[in-house]
């Protein structure tokens, strides 16, 4: 899906300078074809994610709320973050540049040590903190306004997974599709084409109605993919839960790495 590049500083001040990954197609890749993405009017529980100072002109990856007892958590993919997370701004349901459910500023972001120290692509997964809203002098907490999607576990090959996200922009639309999963290389992988770059960080969910479960993120191998019609996720498991714990507690938080090549 042509990885994005979500380069920027720790610093909420810093500018924004995301550089769009283009790759040839990968020849191991195998498509299939008839299944694209295809345009909607978007869900309340995932969104565009901006970097700092780039809202409203550009955002360049995607994310999604999950449940936590503190109603404040979102997910996106490792690497769509570089530094504490400050600054970067989440917009649920995201159509055409309106902003339904209000704009949402990220205060903390937290992942895997072995993302932070080595960049490993089996952790390519992060979990944000976003500030309360107060409304009419009570507190509005992101998941009350938009409800959320419990965390789960891997992916299993066969299964359908149905993938919201955002293409790189602005004032757009996000799009859709529904896939059976496949491993490659030890990765959750699904074949439809049409997510480009800023899809990074879209949930791979399953089941039905409101409340949905996330069992994977566009990321991982080649940090999701070297071709628009091939996406991957890394394996959720205990690792991606306890990162997770960490945000809903509000621990101890962590600062991302640049990111690394991303091998295409």
């Amino acid at each position: 899906m042509l990885a994005l590049s979500c380069s920027a500083s720790a610093s909420p001040t810093a500018p924004a300078t995301p550089i769009v990954k283009v790759t040839p197609a990968a020849s191991h890749v195998t498509i299939h074809a008839g299944r694209n993405a295809h345009s909607f009017a978007g869900t309340p529980t995932v969104g565009a994610l901006f970097m700092p100072n780039a809202y409203p002109t550009l955002h360049t990856c995607t994310a999604s709320v999950i449940r936590s007892r503190t109603r404040d958590v979102i997910m996106t993919a490792a690497h769509c973050m570089t530094g504490n997370g400050r600054g970067y701004v989440f917009v649920p349901a995201d159509d055409n540049g309106k902003a339904p459910y209000g704009v949402w500023k990220v205060t903390a972001a937290y992942g895997s040590p072995r993302w932070i120290h080595h960049t490993d692509t089996q952790r390519d997964w992060a979990f944000l903190r976003v500030a309360n809203h107060s409304k009419n002098g009570k507190v509005l907490r992101l998941q009350n306004a938009v409800g959320g999607n419990r965390l789960g576990a891997a992916a299993k090959a066969g299964q359908y997974v149905t993938v919201p996200g955002y293409p790189l922009g602005a004032a757009n639309r996000p799009i859709t599709c529904r896939a059976p999963v496949y491993r490659h290389q030890g990765y959750p992988a699904f074949n439809c084409g049409g997510y480009p770059g800023g899809t990074s960080g879209s949930p791979w969910l399953v089941g039905s109605g409101k409340v949905r479960t996330v069992v994977g993120v566009i990321g991982g191998l080649h940090q999701g993919g070297c071709v628009p019609s091939t996406s991957y996720s890394a394996r959720l498991g205990k690792p991606a839960r306890a990162a997770f714990r960490r945000a809903a507690d509000h621990g101890h938080a962590d600062v991302f790495p640049e990111r690394p090549s991303d091998g295409c």
